[in-house]
Parts: C-alpha cells; sequence; structure tokens
C-alpha cells in the first residue's frame, strides 16, 4: 500500500513543480513549529550565554537551505532529512556562540552525569573524591577541571529578569552596587546630611575649622595640625573635642541623619 504524502510533502512537492515562493512561505510557516521543537529540545543541552533567537533563526535559514536541497530520489522522508539539517545548523550555532573548548563541555556532561549515577545508587548528593574516582581522575585535576569550566560560563548583563515580554528590565539594572550614590534614598540623605554638616561648621571660629579640615578632610596627624598651628598636641586635641562638641549641639536635632 503506497503512503500517502503529509500536508508538508504535498507543498514541497507544488513548490518544486511551480517555483512559487509564495508555496515556499506557506511550507516555511507549516515547518517552523518543527524548527522551535529542536531548539527547545536542545536549549538544556546549550551554554547559558547562547541566545535560542539566534538559534532559532539559524534553525529557519537552514530550513529554507535543506527545501531547495532534498531530493526524495535518494531515498528518506522529507521531514526526516530536514530534521537532521536543522538540529546540526542549531548544534553550529551553538558551538559558534561558545567560545569554551569542546573538552570543556565534555567535562561538564560527564560530571552532571556522573553526579546524577552515583545520587541514583546511593540515595545523597555524591562527595568531590566519589565524582573525582567516577571520572577517572584525581582531585587535584577534576579542581582544573571545574576552575576552566567556571571561567567558561559567561552570561549576558543585557538579558531580561522579569518574566513577562513587556518586562525590560535588564540584569544589568538591578545589579548591586558599591557606590552609594547610585541609591537614590542614600544619595537624598547624603546631601541633606552634607548641607547641614557645613551649616553647623558655618558656626565655629576660623581657627575651629581649620583645624576641623586638617584633621577630617587632609587626614592629617594631631601631631602635625599643631606642628602647623604652631600649637601644642594637647592644644591641637583640645580644639578638637571643642569642634565636635559645637558641632554635635548644632545637629542636636539631626542626629540619626548626621550619623
Amino acid at each position: 500500500m503506497e503512503t500517502r504524502p503529509t500536508p508538508p510533502q504535498r507543498l514541497w512537492l507544488e513548490y518544486q513543480r511551480t517555483g512559487d515562493r509564495e508555496v515556499r512561505n506557506r511550507l516555511v510557516e507549516a515547518l517552523t513549529p518543527m524548527v522551535k521543537q529542536i531548539v527547545a529540545s536542545r536549549a538544556r543541552q546549550l551554554p547559558p550565554q547562547c541566545e535560542l533567537d539566534d538559534c532559532l533563526s539559524c534553525g529557519i535559514e537552514a530550513l529554507i537551505r535543506a527545501l531547495d536541497r532534498f531530493d526524495p530520489a535518494r531515498g528518506g522522508r522529507l521531514e526526516s532529512y530536514l530534521w537532521t539539517r536543522i538540529d546540526g545548523a542549531v548544534l553550529d550555532e551553538a558551538r559558534r556562540q561558545d567560545w569554551a573548548p569542546r573538552s570543556v563541555r565534555r567535562f561538564s556532561r560527564d560530571r552532571t552525569r556522573t553526579e546524577r549515577e552515583l545520587f541514583a545508587l546511593h540515595g545523597r548528593r555524591p562527595g568531590r573524591e566519589e565524582i573525582a574516582t567516577a571520572l577517572g581522575i584525581d582531585l587535584p585535576e577534576l579542581r582544573r577541571q571545574e576552575l576552566r569550566l567556571a571561567t567558561a560560563e559567561v552570561g549576558s548583563l543585557n538579558v531580561q529578569t522579569g518574566e513577562s515580554d513587556d518586562d525590560t528590565v535588564e540584569l544589568l539594572d538591578v545589579l548591586p552596587s558599591e557606590d552609594r550614590e547610585t541609591e537614590p534614598v542614600t544619595a537624598v540623605l547624603a546631601r541633606e546630611s552634607e548641607e547641614r554638616m557645613l551649616q553647623a561648621m558655618a558656626g565655629l571660629s576660623d581657627r575651629e575649622r581649620r583645624v576641623a579640615r586638617m584633621l577630617y578632610v587632609e587626614d592629617m596627624t594631631m601631631r602635625e595640625t599643631g606642628r602647623l598651628l604652631g600649637v601644642t598636641e594637647s592644644r591641637v586635641s583640645q580644639l578638637n573635642s571643642r569642634v565636635k562638641r559645637r558641632v554635635r549641639d548644632a545637629l542636636e536635632a539631626e542626629l540619626p541623619l548626621a550619623a
């Protein structure tokens, strides 16, 4: 009994007979779910930095090329031929995006498989020595390979962190910063605190302001300050105590903010 052609095969026969681009577009549209299925099946094997959209585009291009190259006279089904070509193109694109050597990726797969097998065997997470023994290497070599793998894991800071397509917040936008001025609330409080501190300093005498500048701005010692002012270190200590007392009195109502 002769096998009836599938809808994609019928479209392909029509495209071969007519060369109509509209027919080819309908054929590509009908086979796009297969491309998505291939990319999805490979997604867990792809390195984190691989863009699935790029792999999907590469798969669509491979599909179009394969449609023009398929020769039924050589035997085989259209879908099987297309699957092989698209799957190979997706893997090539993933390797192109991945700068890590294949040996590193091979080690990652072997280690993951070994951990699963040992967990299934013992009912617990395996130790590092057990993993190394199962892989046939020693602990120093295991650490070396893991270090190579860690340096190969590269991600994009422009990846979106939200769950919806409408969320445009990227990973770069939510990374913590050591710069306190990037925190709006902290920056406002810091500016207000600085303004109040300047107001409090304005109430000091010229000599007291000079002492405060040397000790807290220029980071000089009391001995250095006394030498420049022509007074003893003990006198600088007295002036410093007076400065702190007068500033504290001026900021008494603002102590939480000034702190």
